[in-house]
């Protein structure tokens, strides 16, 4: 620490801070990335604030813990920084927390937490294992048993740790347990229920409850009362970070029904429990040798994979797996007669859990002439960082796969390590959409599918705007001897198929004029061995776009798609490169996981098919017979009292339907469940909805979360999903599951237990009716109401979805709400929190606000909040500024002051100062409250402004000798409440050639937002090529957009009339440079 500089931005290697170094501390204030591990031992420290700015850490040594806290007597508050993201080589994610001050979590509530909010994406990416004295002593139940007596020693604490035995000595009862257990939202350990006389396992906090089992796991056995496990299908069943599975097993528990249980949840993901001697259980154990393939005949879930090795079977041997609808672990078969797949008929949905595993193994295999896949829906690897890989080996010389089949594994990312096979006949046909190559003259104008080896030769210049559709192609590409510059007419091009083993799979040669080979949005190519690309004789930039590497697919954050794409490329143009695709996946080898990408939508128009349209006015025994059997079908599905169809006939109607298009209405109708409906499929019902209405019969829903709806509730707030007057029908616990959590709008009322409150039913009169209401959607409006007609109506709502608008009130803060823990919304530009017109209003004051989670579904919108029109004493404080800022909160109006700093918010590490001049200014400020004004002869002070984050006014820098703006090295936020000035004034500084603030991310404004650039240097927006921006380029429309600045001035056009005090100017021309970016990086 003594030796180390003042000024790292980076650090590489352990970062040790011992006794002694804690007057070097404030040299780390401006670390931001650390690539090493974290020691800090024996200091006097009281806190850790200054490594407030440090976002991530690189530990790449296993064999080290990538944090240590140990010995530090005085250290009270181990909170710091934001930390966005934790990288390790492997699984292990220790940090040892040991022999510090015994209050060293007192402001953590007893939780082992050394890092602020974030929300759950980041929490995991930053995830550590805690271990070590400090940690394990508070929260720890150290006892054999739960009873009477050891109940009193429960810890009171969010996180837990130990082994929980409920037993016959467990003599607490169910009230007794459900309040001991109300505050823990996690438990690291175990639990084991065993001989005990509990008749349910509820009393477990199971909403938003964390369960690390990996040490020991769950254990239920001998049970004989036991009749309710539903508790666990809300539990996240956390294992360790190598995903290996905890140990569950549930067994000879008479009265416990397991069969539909294991189907909800958490649960449905688990490959491994083990159950025997229930009531009913999860299906049949496929490690488990059976004595007779018979044994299958009543399975429908198997567990533990499927083997079928070294067997010659009959049809009869094979009728006994029909019924199988789920297999979990991996499905083997090796060695036998077996043709096709067909006898899985009712085979539904794959689940592994491996890294680099084969998921799907067919080998040696000589009769075996297809896949065929009768009702295959879903491919899924629990292992976030893992492959989902197929192997199809030594199969019948006649073996292939059908297009359909392509794009349905393509659709789970599915990998080959081996791919023996054709492409069968079926489907290879010219009609709309789809393509038969026999040149690029001849080719139709709209091909999404092109069949055929693709060649674009010379003089085919002219017909390449015939690709713009192209997404998969079932044979090679060729470009060769044209003129083109660029490949960016094949914009959306993802697939390629080549199974001809004698030629490459892409040749690009002799294109002279060709400077950007890179093309398309290529996630997979599928090749039967040889993945060989040429690259010859073209332009000698053409690898200039990716800085010379031999790459024409781009770099992609996810490893999994740089894998399923990779080729070896070889070729004149590619001489001695041929290892750097391996190096740009190698650099990715310890990256973190990605979330998937969202495939986009093709035009309707390409899909549609009449075979696949059902154009009749509602369900019957007559119209089912002419239901699509496609899997895209297009109609309005009407199920009502006249439909004189059974349950098995409508399963068999739905089996093929992965996507439908238009709505569902079930209405007036005797069915008592929905689960004729796929699992996992996709229903467009933005247009005409998705009602379940007056079915007095209906009590199994559990299908609607696996359902994913397209509603555009981001664009049209009206409800398309609406259940009501279903008496039967519990809703409950299936409103926060999935597809159906994530909804905003919709409508449930009438049924036996419905999804919370409609926020829209609020008014004074009923507001009795929301009193014990937790979850409010369709948003809560609180328009022209007092503060005590609202009283304390709302005083336990967790979650509001959608929005929160309080308009014309006389409420002075948001107290009122105290239990709020979760804002939900999905829209592409409503505000999500509204204040609006209420004059007593003079605080946020909104209870935890750090521990608030916003979150908006729509991945492309804005977190929008409004203050507008509140007291004119209305203030918000630096502490709730900070956080909107890390929640990523966009202001559409912010009629607000700052609040008087307070002595908490205040850090000696982290400076707020007040400003006054430069002079005056300290050299270490990290917060600037104040117009920033930097005249000339400021210059020599301008290196004080190296460390400000934040500025609470305006920026003003007049006529300096200042080159740049470089010092502003760390100034990534400006908050303007005073509409009086403009944001910035760059002004009269006549050697300025570069005017760019790098790091400014975000920008909160009153209403205006003007910026005077004027009277610098001609050159000062060369950097731009003449563009009027102050701000750095980035490919990120919505940080473009939220620091958007109105620029005026005659650097930026027609010339302003400045007076001194700048309080007014005259625009005679506005340009909103945001526009032009939201155009350039459109998607």
């Amino acid at each position: 620490m003594k030796e180390l500089p003042s000024n790292c931005f980076t650090i590489i290697g352990d970062l040790i801070i011992e006794n002694g170094d804690e007057e070097h501390v404030s040299k780390l204030l401006e670390t931001f990335y650390l690539y090493g591990t974290l020691q800090i031992r024996n200091t006097k420290l009281p806190d850790l604030g200054f490594l407030y700015s440090i976002m991530m850490i690189v530990s790449l040594n296993e064999n080290v813990p990538v944090i240590q806290i140990i010995g530090n007597k005085n250290l009270t508050n181990p909170v710091f920084g934001i930390m966005a993201s934790i990288i390790t080589r492997g699984s292990k994610r220790d940090a040892i927390i040991q022999h510090n001050h015994p209050d060293i979590f007192n402001k953590t509530n007893g939780t082992c937490e050394i890092f602020g909010y974030a929300p759950d994406d980041m929490k995991y990416r930053r995830r550590l294992n805690f271990i070590g004295g400090d940690c394990d002593a508070n929260c720890v139940f150290n006892h054999s048993e739960v009873t009477s007596k050891t109940i009193k020693f429960f810890p009171n604490c969010s996180l837990v740790y130990g082994i929980l035995v409920f037993n016959n000595n467990t003599d607490v009862s169910y009230a007794q347990l459900e309040k001991t257990f109300k505050n823990m939202d996690r438990l690291a350990g175990g639990i084991r229920v065993e001989n005990s006389k509990l008749t349910s396992l509820s009393f477990l906090p199971y909403t938003y409850f964390w369960f690390y089992c990996k040490n020991y796991g769950l254990y239920v056995i001998n049970n004989p009362l036991l009749t309710n496990f539903w508790a666990f299908t809300e539990i996240r069943i956390m294992p360790g970070t190598d995903y290996k599975e905890c140990n569950f097993k549930i067994e000879n528990n008479k009265k416990l029904n397991m069969a539909s249980v294991c189907k909800e949840g958490y649960l449905a993901d688990l490959l491994e429990m083990e159950t025997n001697g229930n009531l009913e259980d999860c299906g049949c154990n496929g490690n488990k040798t059976m004595s007779s393939l018979s044994l299958y005949e009543s399975c429908d879930s198997i567990y533990n994979g499927l083997s079928l090795i070294n067997m010659s079977a009959t049809p009869q041997d094979l009728s006994s797996f029909s019924n199988i609808q789920v297999i979990k672990g991996s499905l083997n078969i090796q060695n036998t007669n077996i043709q096709n797949l067909t006898f899985l008929e009712h085979f539904q949905h794959l689940r592994a859990n491996t890294k680099d595993g084969v998921i799907l193994n067919l080998q040696n295999n000589p009769n075996m002439t297809r896949l065929a896949f009768s009702n295959l829906t879903s491919i899924k690897n629990a292992n976030l960082d893992g492959y989902q890989n197929f192997n199809l080996e030594n199969l019948h010389p006649d073996f292939c796969v059908t297009m359909d089949e392509f794009h349905f594994l393509a659709l789970f990312d599915v990998s080959f390590v081996n791919l023996h096979a054709k492409l069968c006949a079926d489907g290879i046909e010219e009609k709309e959409a789809q393509c038969i190559f026999k040149s690029m003259k001849e080719l139709p104008d709209v091909c999404y599918i092109i069949f055929g080896d693709l060649k674009i030769g010379s003089g085919d210049e002219e017909y390449i705007a015939k690709l713009q559709y192209l997404v998969y192609l079932f044979g090679s590409l060729e470009i060769r001897n044209t003129k083109l510059e660029n490949l960016s007419f094949m914009e959306i091009f993802r697939m390629i198929v080549s199974l001809n083993e004698t030629q490459p799979v892409l040749q690009i040669i002799g294109n002279k004029d060709l400077t950007n080979s890179t093309f398309g949005n290529m996630t997979n190519i599928y090749t039967r061995g040889k993945r060989e690309a040429i690259i010859q004789d073209n332009h000698p930039d053409i690898l200039m776009s990716e800085n010379g590497t031999c790459n024409v697919f781009g770099v992609n954050p996810d490893p999994r798609i740089m894998y399923r794409r990779r080729l070896n490329y070889t070729g004149g143009d590619c001489a001695d490169l041929s290892e750097d695709l391996e190096r740009v996946l190698s650099s990715y080898e310890y990256g973190e996981s990605w979330k998937k990408e969202l495939d986009y939508i093709i035009p309707k128009f390409l899909f549609t098919d009449p075979k696949c349209v059902f154009n009749y006015t509602e369900v019957n025994s007559k119209t089912i017979k002419n239901f699509p059997k496609c899997t895209h079908v297009y109609g309005i599905i009407n199920i009502n009292e006249k439909s004189d169809v059974s349950f098995k006939q409508l399963e068999n109607a739905f089996k093929n339907v992965t996507n439908l298009f238009g709505g569902v209405i079930v209405q007036n109708s005797n069915l008592t469940s929905l689960s004729f409906l796929r699992q996992y499929s996709y229903f467009d019902c933005s247009t005409y909805g998705f009602h379940i209405l007056n079915n007095s019969q209906l009590t199994d829903g559990s299908i609607l979360p696996t359902i994913y709806y397209t509603t555009n509730e981001n664009l049209d707030n009206t409800p398309k999903i609406i259940i009501k007057n279903n008496a039967n029908l519990n809703l409950e616990s299936l409103c926060w599951e999935r597809s159906i959590g994530d909804l905003a709008f919709f409508k449930t009322e009438g049924n036996l237990k419905n999804c919370g409150c409609d926020g829209e039913y609020y008014s004074p009169s009923n507001r009795s009716q929301f009193e014990s209401c937790q979850n409010v959607y369709n948003g809560l409006k609180l328009h022209n109401v007092s503060s005590s007609q609202v009283t304390n109506s709302l005083a336990n709502l967790y979650m509001v979805r959608a929005f929160l608008d309080i308009q014309n009130t006389d409420f002075q803060n948001l107290s009122f709400l105290e239990h709020i823990k979760r804002i939900q919304a999905n829209t592409n530009d409503t505000v999500i929190l509204n204040l609006k017109n209420n004059p007593n209003m003079t605080r946020l004051g909104l209870p935890n606000l750090e521990e608030v989670d916003i979150e908006n579904k729509d991945v492309n919108g804005i977190q929008y909040f409004n203050f507008e029109n509140l007291h004119p004493n209305f203030c918000i404080t630096l502490t709730e500024f900070k956080c909107f800022l890390i929640k990523s909160i966009d202001i559409v109006k912010l009629h607000s002051k700052l609040c008087e700093v307070t002595e908490e918010e205040k850090n000696p590490l982290i400076p707020v100062c007040y400003f006054v001049s430069m002079e005056e200014l300290a050299n270490n400020c990290v917060y600037i409250i104040g117009d920033l004004k930097i005249n000339s002869g400021d210059e020599d002070h301008a290196t004080k402004l190296l460390k400000v984050g934040y500025l609470f006014g305006s920026l003003e820098i007049r006529n300096t000798n200042l080159t740049d703006l470089s010092f502003f090295v760390k100034l990534r936020y400006i908050i303007h409440m005073d509409d009086s000035r403009p944001i910035i004034q760059i002004i009269g500084n006549k050697n300025l050639k570069d005017a760019t603030l790098y790091a400014i991310s975000r920008i909160y404004v009153r209403d205006k937002r003007e910026a005077i650039i004027q009277d610098n240097h001609p050159a000062i927006f060369k950097n731009r090529n003449g563009t009027c921006d102050v701000f750095a380029i980035i490919p990120n429309i919505w940080m473009m957009y939220t620091r958007r600045l109105n620029y005026i001035g005659g650097d930026c056009g027609a010339r302003v009339e400045i007076s001194n005090s700048s309080a007014s100017w005259l625009i005679p021309v506005v340009f909103y440079v945001a526009v032009y970016w939201l155009l350039k990086f459109h998607l």
